[in-house]
């Protein structure tokens, strides 16, 4: 049985402090009845996979992986497109292994599945990793980027007010407005994939991670060089003076306050301006944000720069990092190839990248499977090929989720998806749909969330029928998606600290 807890706590609001710095508990808590910035929000309730919780390192590939030529390659017999791959592979392969993997290269997954991998994973075969994966079948109905996207990251489609970013609720779960441990690394300029991935939902405007984008200025930003040090302590009575003059505006007499999502991302912002060094120290000896010069021969690319920011914020404490990958030989959204080979090349080029990098990082010691559950995911999957060009359209009926470490110690494949038989000739169309059954994108988030310790079926996160494996109850609910996305036995075992079952 996996239980739950929960218990209320008291947040303090970073502009009363002085105020409240004199008062009990209680009479503070009287006090603070703003919801944001100032929220007094109950802590999510949790729930544990054996008594465990793990942090949780996503890495989005923006724009749909081509999965049939690179994470679940089915009927090896067919000769799949990339299996005539002619071009120079030396253009994706790292420093490490600068040759290209042998024609028909795979890494075969252990029976009964017939689904291998294609050579994008060459970079993690006899690798630890390569013991602890599972190959999740995943599938939708929704074919814009735009609302799979928004799937994909907060678990329920777009208008849901219950839709948030992975990030936010882990935020609200184990840290606070002092104290970060979400983040997202996304690219300079990406804007609409990362609203996503921070979207606040019931959690409060408080709680989005912290953004760091490559090549941006945030390092700087928080130094406020052009104020001398000693002026700072002015300028932050000044600023929380006038923040707490306007958050007094926005309480009704006698009411409590109204809801600003703007105004509490404005005051979390300050306040994590204002508490500069906590920010400074986290990052202190992470990989710089700069550009890297892209040099794919030497492993150098955004995404794997990205990545090792990741990898190392979760090893200082925090308890979730967001990795927005998107490509470095060119996007993943292949309308035009010009080939397909060159589709190809992409699209395993892209993934050897981010799973090479997986694999030093776990080499260096920065990246703990034991502690840390990857999830590589994107929007959807591609066709085989589109029928009017060169190159792939969208296709969400039938694609792949790779997840790694944490709890899965074995390699197993979930879900079933076995491509229609037009797929052979490379004809299929969006509306083809694979016969077994694909797990949807909701399922998959509260499996995260249960990974990462937090009840999925907590009243501000997911229902059980908004899953596809609604059992009934909670508990039931909870472990279907412990034994068909995460692929472990339902776990008969009562937390000591989670004493009250939500059913």
């Amino acid at each position: 049985m996996v239980c739950a807890s929960s218990n209320l706590g008291v947040r303090m609001t970073w502009s009363r402090r002085k105020v409240l710095g004199g008062l009990g508990v209680a009479a503070a808590a009287s006090l603070l009845t703003r919801g944001g910035a100032a929220a007094t929000l109950r802590p999510l309730n949790s729930a544990r996979i054996g008594c465990q919780t793990y942090k949780i390192l996503e890495i989005f590939l923006q724009g749909g992986l081509s999965h049939r030529e690179t994470l679940w390659v089915e009927q090896p017999d067919q000769a799949p497109i990339w299996r005539n791959l002619t071009l120079n592979t030396q253009e994706w392969t790292n420093e490490v292994s600068p040759l290209a993997p042998p024609t028909g290269w795979t890494l075969s997954l252990p029976p009964p599945s017939n689904v291998v991998m294609g050579p994008g994973a060459f970079a993690i075969d006899g690798h630890a990793i390569a013991g602890r994966m599972r190959l999740v079948a995943t599938g939708h109905r929704l074919d814009p980027h735009e609302a799979a996207s928004a799937l994909t990251l907060t678990g329920l489609p777009l208008g849901r007010a219950r839709g948030a970013g992975l990030g936010t609720v882990l935020q609200r779960k184990y840290g606070s407005v002092t104290d970060p441990v979400a983040f997202t690394i996304v690219p300079l300029g990406e804007t609409l994939v990362n609203t996503y991935m921070a979207e606040a939902g019931l959690h409060g405007a408080t709680n989005r991670p912290v953004q760091l984008r490559l090549g941006g200025s945030l390092l700087a930003n928080l130094q406020r060089g052009s104020i001398p040090a000693a002026y700072k302590p002015h300028v932050n009575d000044l600023l929380a003076y006038y923040e707490d003059r306007y958050s007094g505006r926005l309480d009704y007499p006698g009411a409590g306050a109204a809801r600003s999502l703007g105004h509490d991302s404005y005051a979390t912002a300050l306040q994590r301006l204002i508490d500069a060094p906590i920010l400074q120290a986290k990052l202190a000896g992470a990989p710089p944000l700069s550009p890297v010069a892209n040099n794919p021969i030497a492993g150098l690319t955004p995404g794997r720069q990205a990545i090792a920011i990741g990898c190392y914020l979760l090893q200082q404490g925090a308890r979730y990092a967001g990795v927005i990958d998107q490509g470095i030989l060119g996007g993943y959204d292949s309308h035009v190839e010009g080939s397909f080979a060159r589709h190809a090349l992409r699209a395993n080029g892209n993934l050897y990248h981010l799973l090479a990098e997986l694999a030093r990082q776990v080499d260096d010691g920065v990246l703990d499977l034991d502690e840390t559950l990857v999830v590589v995911r994107s929007e959807f999957g591609r066709t085989w090929n589109d029928t009017s060009v060169t190159g792939t359209n969208h296709w969400p009926r039938g694609y792949a989720t790779l997840l790694i470490g944490g709890p899965i110690t074995t390699t197993t494949v979930g879900g079933g998806m076995t491509f229609p038989d037009s797929a052979v000739d490379g004809s299929y169309a969006w509306s083809d749909s694979p016969t077994g059954e694909p797990i949807s994108p909701t399922d998959l988030r509260a499996a995260l969330l249960l990974a990462a310790g937090v009840d999925p079926f907590d009243l501000d996160c997911l229902l059980p029928s908004e899953t596809s494996m609604d059992g009934g109850s909670n508990i039931a609910t909870r472990n279907n998606i412990i034994q068909y996305v995460l692929g472990l036995p339902p776990l008969n075992i009562s937390c000591p600290d989670d004493t009250v079952e939500v059913s």
